[in-house]
């Protein structure tokens, strides 16, 4: 794992794999700093790790802005983190922005 000193490392999704991966940069000392964004994440989440309970999205779209110096954002959540981040962000920008389902055959 390359060292991911250069920024916090924010993790958005606290349950399995969040705790995993913040075990992970834990256990090989990859990270200076690790943020984990949850509702209501995992009960087992390791010591050393700074918890911000609330909405991955909606944290991220209020942290994100083009200054900002993150060492690396890890998406642990069942949906396509970056896509919803540019839906929300799009729309507080004053797009219109829907969800349009594909066709069963498509898939």
């Amino acid at each position: 794992m390359e060292d991911l000193s250069n920024g916090p490392v924010w993790i958005i999704g606290g349950g399995k794999f969040g705790r995993q991966a913040a075990e992970s940069l834990l256990r090989k000392k990859a990270a200076n700093h690790i943020v984990l964004v949850d509702i209501q994440p995992d009960r087992l989440l390791p010591e050393g790790v700074e918890y911000i309970c609330g909405d991955g999205i909606a944290w991220l779209t209020e942290h994100l802005p083009l200054e900002a110096e993150v060492g690396a954002i890890i998406p642990a959540v069942p949906f396509h983190l970056a896509a919803e981040w540019l839906k929300k962000r799009l729309s507080l920008d004053g797009f219109s922005v829907e969800t349009v389902n594909l066709p069963d055959y498509l898939l």
